[in-house]
């Protein structure tokens, strides 16, 4: 083969050069020197031939090589699939698998309820204050304490006082810079402070009004309509801070309970007051008021008499109001004359006007006992007299500290210590 047919024969096997190729891969030579023999020609042939290939095999692995490491590439593998007669080309997902990752959290339904946090989730966050703030303007601060009301030491503390010899309600009330002596009397159980005798403990509030001590469950509502003032008074007040915390008006004091009612009115404040005869020699007990007597001003000989048994009041009357801690007797309703009858046969130790809120007032001693019978419009027996059970003595009035016409009745024991009359009477 001449030289010219191999090299027309190489450059049909290589692929049609398209539009103008300014570096062919192959041209025909310009005659070149002769460098020898027939033999030496093939030779050049075949090694032409092997380095054409082998140009040609290193070109294909470049650009396989470029392809598997460019992540880039639009140019993905294809795989033939056949339809009918003809060949479509299809493209195939040859990428190796990769690792899955968690899903995005989706969106809540629209009708789906949204989660919330418990309820002392929430209130440790709005308790929690926000952490890392910078000071400066714009910036909102919560108290931690937005509710703290800081009162003087002496203001907010009650008192357990111990009377003293010659103390008096008086006394004792400008000690604690009170207005009134009824704060005391309503604060106290009865007996403690009427009459008021040394050694007796008793409690001093730190303002005017009443200190109450819930004796049967009612709400705060009732409470401040039986004492006069507005509920938020007694709710608001820092004395019941601990007592009364998210309470409402309608919210039940439990017994037991003490709650402060400041500026509070206790009702009855009638009292008695000491009186050196019913002291007992060596401290026993008083059993008996026999003997000469001596009560606010009146002096009188009591030989003895007879329990009260009878009811003072014969003609009509209604039941009102009964015994308490705060209540020594029994008020009975009716209307102003109306007869009042002694309730059993005695001496009168004392008959006149009372200013510790009885007003006209008839005491009888029966010897082992007292009966009282206060704010009468009329008083028709005399110290030192005595009478029998069931003689008129008065009629019923409205004097004193009273709100309306009515008989205030007490049953006390030798140590005017208060009975309950429903124990003895039948109303």
């Amino acid at each position: 083969m001449q030289e010219n047919d191999v090299f027309e024969q190489l450059a049909a096997e290589e692929p049609p050069i398209e539009g103008d190729d300014t570096n062919p891969s192959a041209t025909k030579p310009r005659p070149a020197v002769d460098i020898g023999g027939p033999s030496n020609r093939v030779v050049g042939a075949i090694i032409l031939v092997l380095a054409l290939v082998m140009i040609a095999a290193g070109g294909f692995l470049l650009l396989t090589n470029e392809e598997d490491t460019d992540d880039n590439t639009d140019d993905a593998p294809t795989q033939v699939v056949e339809v009918g007669e003809t060949e479509t080309l299809q493209p195939t997902n040859t990428a190796q698998p990769t690792e899955t990752q968690p899903p995005l959290p989706t969106a809540i339904a629209r009708n789906q309820p949204l989660p919330t946090a418990a309820a002392d989730e929430q209130m440790l966050a709005l308790l929690t204050p926000v952490p890392g703030e910078e000071e400066g303007e714009g910036v909102v601060r919560r108290d931690e304490a937005p509710f703290t009301e800081q009162i003087g030491a002496v203001q907010n503390s009650f008192v357990n006082y111990t009377v003293q010899s010659n103390d008096s309600l008086e006394s004792i009330k400008n000690k604690f810079g009170l207005g009134d002596i009824c704060t005391i009397v309503w604060s106290n159980e009865r007996n403690r402070v009427s009459p008021l005798r040394p050694g007796a403990e008793i409690t001093i509030p730190p303002v005017d009004g009443v200190y109450a001590k819930v004796r049967e469950p009612v709400t705060i509502q009732e409470l401040a309509e039986n004492t006069g003032v507005d509920a938020f008074t007694i709710i608001d007040s820092p004395y019941n801070a601990s007592a009364l915390l998210e309470a409402r008006p309608d919210s039940l004091l439990v017994e037991g309970l003490q709650v402060m009612v400041p500026g509070g009115n206790g009702g009855n404040c009638n009292i008695w007051v000491a009186n050196a005869s019913i002291t007992g020699s060596g401290g026993q007990a008083v059993t008996s008021n026999t003997g000469q007597f001596s009560l606010w001003g009146c002096n009188a000989n009591v030989t003895g008499g007879g329990f009260p048994t009878q009811n003072p009041l014969a003609g009509g009357y209604q039941f009102f109001q009964g015994f308490s801690f705060a209540h020594t007797g029994v008020d009975l309703s009716a209307n102003e004359g109306t007869p009042v009858g002694a309730a059993g046969a005695g001496t009168v130790v004392f008959s006149g006007w009372n200013e510790y809120g009885y007003g006209n007032t008839i005491v009888i001693a029966h010897g082992t006992t007292f009966t009282l019978y206060g704010h009468l419009s009329s008083r028709s027996v005399f110290c030192g007299q005595d009478v029998s059970g069931g003689q008129t003595i008065g009629t019923v009035g409205n004097t004193g500290r009273s709100s309306g016409p009515h008989l205030h009745f007490e049953i006390r024991n030798a140590g005017f210590v208060p009975l309950d009359p429903v124990y003895t009477i039948g109303f």
